[in-house]
Protein backbone atom coordinates (compact mmCIF):
# COMPACT_ATOMS: atom_id res chain seq x y z
CA UNK A 1 0.00 0.00 0.00
CA UNK A 2 1.54 3.61 -0.89
CA UNK A 3 0.39 6.70 0.28
CA UNK A 4 1.95 9.99 1.06
CA UNK A 5 3.63 8.55 4.38
CA UNK A 6 6.51 11.76 4.76
CA UNK A 7 7.15 14.69 3.46
CA UNK A 8 10.13 13.61 1.34
CA UNK A 9 9.33 10.09 -0.27
CA UNK A 10 11.45 6.90 0.17
CA UNK A 11 12.53 5.77 -3.17
CA UNK A 12 13.99 2.11 -3.70
CA UNK A 13 16.78 2.06 -6.20
CA UNK A 14 18.13 -1.06 -5.44
CA UNK A 15 17.16 -4.15 -2.60
CA UNK A 16 19.05 -6.98 -2.11
CA UNK A 17 16.51 -9.61 -0.18
CA UNK A 18 17.26 -12.37 1.39
CA UNK A 19 14.51 -14.71 2.57
CA UNK A 20 15.24 -17.80 5.30
CA UNK A 21 12.22 -20.24 5.73
CA UNK A 22 12.24 -21.76 8.86
CA UNK A 23 10.47 -25.02 10.65
CA UNK A 24 6.25 -24.10 10.08
CA UNK A 25 6.69 -21.75 7.42
CA UNK A 26 8.08 -19.11 9.27
CA UNK A 27 9.30 -16.74 6.58
CA UNK A 28 12.26 -13.87 6.98
CA UNK A 29 13.21 -11.64 5.03
CA UNK A 30 15.76 -8.87 5.38
CA UNK A 31 16.88 -6.31 2.42
CA UNK A 32 19.51 -3.51 2.49
CA UNK A 33 18.77 -0.62 -0.77
CA UNK A 34 19.20 3.17 -1.54
CA UNK A 35 16.89 5.74 -0.20
CA UNK A 36 17.23 8.54 -2.39
CA UNK A 37 18.50 11.27 -1.88
CA UNK A 38 21.72 9.18 -0.41
CA UNK A 39 21.64 6.83 2.89
CA UNK A 40 20.54 2.93 3.10
CA UNK A 41 16.95 1.93 3.99
CA UNK A 42 17.27 -1.21 5.74
CA UNK A 43 14.42 -2.80 6.29
CA UNK A 44 13.37 -6.35 7.23
CA UNK A 45 9.79 -8.79 7.77
CA UNK A 46 8.86 -12.41 8.95
CA UNK A 47 5.68 -14.25 7.66
CA UNK A 48 4.03 -16.38 10.38
CA UNK A 49 1.05 -18.95 9.47
CA UNK A 50 -1.65 -18.85 11.66
CA UNK A 51 -3.76 -21.56 10.02
CA UNK A 52 -3.70 -23.81 6.87
CA UNK A 53 -5.73 -26.25 5.23
CA UNK A 54 -6.03 -27.34 1.80
CA UNK A 55 -8.57 -24.09 0.93
CA UNK A 56 -7.26 -21.76 2.53
CA UNK A 57 -4.40 -19.97 4.95
CA UNK A 58 -3.86 -17.34 7.35
CA UNK A 59 -0.45 -15.69 8.20
CA UNK A 60 0.59 -12.59 10.27
CA UNK A 61 3.39 -10.88 9.55
CA UNK A 62 5.56 -7.82 11.26
CA UNK A 63 7.72 -5.53 9.30
CA UNK A 64 10.34 -2.64 10.13
CA UNK A 65 12.34 -0.42 8.32
CA UNK A 66 15.06 2.89 9.05
CA UNK A 67 17.03 5.02 7.06
CA UNK A 68 20.73 5.51 7.87
CA UNK A 69 22.41 8.55 6.42
CA UNK A 70 21.19 11.72 4.07
CA UNK A 71 18.51 13.72 4.59
CA UNK A 72 15.73 11.19 5.42
CA UNK A 73 18.72 9.50 8.32
CA UNK A 74 16.49 8.64 11.04
CA UNK A 75 12.82 8.06 9.23
CA UNK A 76 11.45 4.87 10.63
CA UNK A 77 8.45 2.33 10.39
CA UNK A 78 7.24 -0.49 12.42
CA UNK A 79 3.88 -2.85 11.04
CA UNK A 80 2.24 -5.50 11.65
CA UNK A 81 -0.76 -7.25 9.37
CA UNK A 82 -2.94 -10.25 8.14
CA UNK A 83 -3.10 -12.31 4.89
CA UNK A 84 -5.59 -14.35 4.09
CA UNK A 85 -5.77 -16.61 0.76
CA UNK A 86 -8.40 -19.17 -0.60
CA UNK A 87 -7.20 -21.63 -3.14
CA UNK A 88 -10.07 -19.68 -5.89
CA UNK A 89 -7.78 -16.77 -5.77
CA UNK A 90 -8.85 -14.56 -3.99
CA UNK A 91 -7.26 -12.48 -0.95
CA UNK A 92 -7.51 -10.52 1.67
CA UNK A 93 -4.96 -8.06 3.67
CA UNK A 94 -5.06 -5.84 6.44
CA UNK A 95 -2.80 -4.02 8.05
CA UNK A 96 -1.22 -1.09 11.02
CA UNK A 97 2.00 0.66 10.32
CA UNK A 98 3.34 3.82 12.48
CA UNK A 99 4.30 6.57 10.69
CA UNK A 100 7.60 8.57 11.39
CA UNK A 101 5.74 11.93 12.19
CA UNK A 102 3.57 10.31 14.35
CA UNK A 103 -0.07 8.50 13.69
CA UNK A 104 -0.62 5.27 13.05
CA UNK A 105 -1.69 3.78 9.13
CA UNK A 106 -4.50 1.46 8.77
CA UNK A 107 -5.06 -0.02 5.07
CA UNK A 108 -6.51 -3.17 3.48
CA UNK A 109 -6.75 -4.72 -0.05
CA UNK A 110 -8.87 -7.16 -1.37
CA UNK A 111 -7.87 -8.54 -4.93
CA UNK A 112 -10.06 -11.28 -7.12
CA UNK A 113 -8.60 -13.28 -9.79
CA UNK A 114 -10.40 -11.92 -13.29
CA UNK A 115 -8.66 -15.01 -15.23
CA UNK A 116 -6.74 -18.12 -14.97
CA UNK A 117 -5.21 -20.20 -16.82
CA UNK A 118 -1.65 -22.80 -17.13
CA UNK A 119 -0.08 -19.70 -19.16
CA UNK A 120 -0.49 -17.28 -15.96
CA UNK A 121 -3.24 -15.05 -14.09
CA UNK A 122 -5.09 -11.49 -14.43
CA UNK A 123 -6.11 -10.10 -10.64
CA UNK A 124 -8.59 -7.35 -10.12
CA UNK A 125 -8.12 -4.98 -6.62
CA UNK A 126 -9.11 -2.58 -4.71
CA UNK A 127 -7.28 -0.69 -1.86
CA UNK A 128 -7.91 2.02 1.03
CA UNK A 129 -6.14 3.42 4.15
CA UNK A 130 -6.42 5.66 6.91
CA UNK A 131 -4.20 7.58 9.26
CA UNK A 132 -4.86 8.30 12.52
CA UNK A 133 -3.39 10.67 15.17
CA UNK A 134 -0.65 13.08 14.32
CA UNK A 135 -0.01 15.51 11.56
CA UNK A 136 -1.53 13.72 8.95
CA UNK A 137 -4.86 12.48 10.68
CA UNK A 138 -7.94 11.36 8.94
CA UNK A 139 -5.97 11.18 5.56
CA UNK A 140 -7.48 8.69 3.69
CA UNK A 141 -7.03 6.96 0.26
CA UNK A 142 -9.02 4.57 -2.23
CA UNK A 143 -8.05 2.60 -5.21
CA UNK A 144 -8.17 -0.02 -7.36
CA UNK A 145 -6.44 -1.56 -10.00
CA UNK A 146 -5.32 -4.67 -11.87
CA UNK A 147 -2.17 -7.39 -11.67
CA UNK A 148 -0.69 -9.32 -13.81
CA UNK A 149 1.19 -12.60 -13.60
CA UNK A 150 2.74 -14.77 -16.58
CA UNK A 151 4.35 -18.31 -16.06
CA UNK A 152 7.64 -17.18 -17.63
CA UNK A 153 8.27 -14.57 -15.07
CA UNK A 154 6.46 -11.42 -16.62
CA UNK A 155 4.54 -9.52 -14.45
CA UNK A 156 2.85 -6.08 -14.45
CA UNK A 157 -0.23 -3.43 -13.18
CA UNK A 158 -1.96 -0.94 -13.20
CA UNK A 159 -3.02 1.79 -10.31
CA UNK A 160 -5.21 4.30 -9.77
CA UNK A 161 -5.76 5.90 -5.94
CA UNK A 162 -7.49 8.87 -4.60
CA UNK A 163 -5.95 10.92 -1.39
CA UNK A 164 -8.76 13.46 -0.36
CA UNK A 165 -7.38 16.82 -0.25
CA UNK A 166 -4.49 15.65 -2.11
CA UNK A 167 -6.14 14.35 -5.96
CA UNK A 168 -5.38 10.91 -7.77
CA UNK A 169 -2.09 9.31 -8.49
CA UNK A 170 -1.66 7.05 -11.39
CA UNK A 171 0.74 3.98 -11.82
CA UNK A 172 1.64 1.65 -14.19
CA UNK A 173 4.45 -1.16 -13.31
CA UNK A 174 6.60 -4.01 -15.65
CA UNK A 175 9.26 -6.64 -14.46
CA UNK A 176 10.31 -10.14 -14.76
CA UNK A 177 11.95 -12.69 -13.05
CA UNK A 178 14.50 -15.83 -13.49
CA UNK A 179 15.83 -18.35 -11.66
CA UNK A 180 19.78 -17.05 -11.08
CA UNK A 181 21.86 -19.50 -9.41
CA UNK A 182 20.66 -20.51 -5.77
CA UNK A 183 17.61 -18.11 -6.06
CA UNK A 184 15.89 -15.88 -7.87
CA UNK A 185 16.54 -12.40 -9.85
CA UNK A 186 13.67 -10.06 -10.49
CA UNK A 187 14.00 -6.35 -12.14
CA UNK A 188 10.83 -4.08 -12.07
CA UNK A 189 10.25 -1.00 -13.56
CA UNK A 190 7.67 1.92 -13.03
CA UNK A 191 5.95 5.12 -13.79
CA UNK A 192 3.81 7.42 -11.31
CA UNK A 193 1.65 9.77 -12.35
CA UNK A 194 0.83 12.62 -9.30
CA UNK A 195 -1.97 15.52 -9.35
CA UNK A 196 0.57 17.63 -7.82
CA UNK A 197 3.19 17.06 -11.40
CA UNK A 198 2.42 17.55 -15.06
CA UNK A 199 5.65 15.04 -15.35
CA UNK A 200 5.68 11.04 -14.72
CA UNK A 201 8.43 10.02 -12.15
CA UNK A 202 10.10 6.84 -12.68
CA UNK A 203 11.88 4.26 -10.76
CA UNK A 204 13.76 1.10 -11.25
CA UNK A 205 13.85 -1.64 -8.49
CA UNK A 206 16.14 -5.00 -8.60
CA UNK A 207 15.38 -7.84 -6.11
CA UNK A 208 17.48 -10.58 -5.55
CA UNK A 209 15.96 -13.63 -3.02
CA UNK A 210 17.43 -17.03 -1.39
CA UNK A 211 15.65 -19.53 0.29
CA UNK A 212 17.03 -22.04 2.69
Amino acid sequence: QTIRMNKAALVVLLVAVTSVVCEEDTTWQVGVGSANPGGALVHGRANIPLHKDDNSRLDANVHGSRVFGGPLDGQHSLGAGLQYEHKSGQDLRVGLDSLNQGGTLLHGRASTPLHMDDNGRLDANVHGSRVFGGPFDRQQTVGGGLDYEHRSGLHGGLDATNTRGYGTTYSATVGGSRPLGAGTFSIDGGLVKRPDSSSMAGQVMGTYKVQW
